[in-house]
């Protein structure tokens, strides 16, 4: 019921199951089990209460992975990455043992910790290590993306390209595929591959003008027109990017291919600047 979603009729029953429980180890599983289901509920008070009860016997690897769960959940995402690098340490036979489950969940977990903190090249180790555990699809495609980011923002363009391409739906209304079609388009510019790219580009644009990546994808076709030496359409493309753009960083990038493209189109230079 648990894994089905079924969260408070599955708290019931192991309540009810850990008042009848016939040894102590018994009722420890079911009170961990119990913490479980609170803490997916957001009860957290309450499940770190019954977490604290079902450690009186002695802590456990699931326990102690449930805890660091909690820790995210409560908003300490640094003490959760702390515990998690001192589970990986402590229980490093685990990854061959017939709990392997726990510790690539560990892995999991502190590889999208690290990742939501911008540490992209600390995240690589242990996603790969999910990755290489997991076989869900859908986690599969999420983790692959996570690489992705991780190999784009080190400057690994054919190992970006290579997990963004694992991680690509094959449905295009899918959350994700216009924006990981969106970064296969960008890796491909930089390694000067201009017409897959700005083919890429074009089929990660969305429908609505407003949404930010909009944008940002057409400063990057206007990048591409530049470096063709279309400054007549790379202008064109500045200035609607120009007009539309909020963020302030990309608008001063913005301000600078344009006046570029417009001095190329009477002799000029080209901004110094990282498309």
């Amino acid at each position: 019921m648990r894994d089905a979603g079924k969260l408070v009729e599955a708290l019931n029953e192991f309540e009810a199951l850990a008042n009848m429980a016939a040894t102590e180890p018994e009722r420890s599983d079911l009170l961990g089990n119990q913490a479980n289901c609170l803490w997916r509920l957001g009860r957290l008070d309450e499940a770190r209460q019954r977490l604290v009860e079902s450690q009186r016997e002695g802590k456990t690897p699931s326990g102690e992975l449930l805890d660091t769960y909690i820790c995210v959940s409560e908003g300490k995402a640094q003490e959760a990455e702390e515990k998690l690098k001192t589970f990986l340490e402590k229980y490093p036979d685990l990854r061959e043992s017939e709990h392997r489950y726990i510790y690539f969940c560990a892995q999991d977990e502190l590889g999208r910790l690290l990742f939501d903190s911008g540490r992209y090249a600390e995240a690589v180790q242990p996603l790969r290590a999910a990755l290489a555990f997991f076989d869900d699809i859908d986690r599969r495609r999420w983790l692959n993306y996570c690489l992705g980011v991780c190999h784009y923002w080190n400057d690994q363009w054919d190992a970006a390209i290579e997990k963004f391409s694992e991680s690509l739906p094959s449905d295009r209304h899918h959350t994700w595929w216009a924006e990981t079609q969106y970064y296969i388009g960008i890796c491909h510019a930089r390694l000067g591959k201009l017409d897959l790219a700005e083919l890429e580009l074009r089929l990660s644009l969305p429908s609505d003008r407003s949404v930010p990546r909009w944008v940002l994808a057409q400063f990057e076709l206007g990048c591409i027109f530049f470096r063709r030496g279309a400054f007549g359409e790379a202008k064109s493309t500045f200035e609607i990017c120009e007009l539309l753009a909020e963020d302030t960083e990309i608008k001063a990038d913005i301000s600078k291919w344009l006046k570029a493209a417009r001095e190329r189109l009477g002799q000029g230079s080209e901004p110094i600047v990282r498309m």
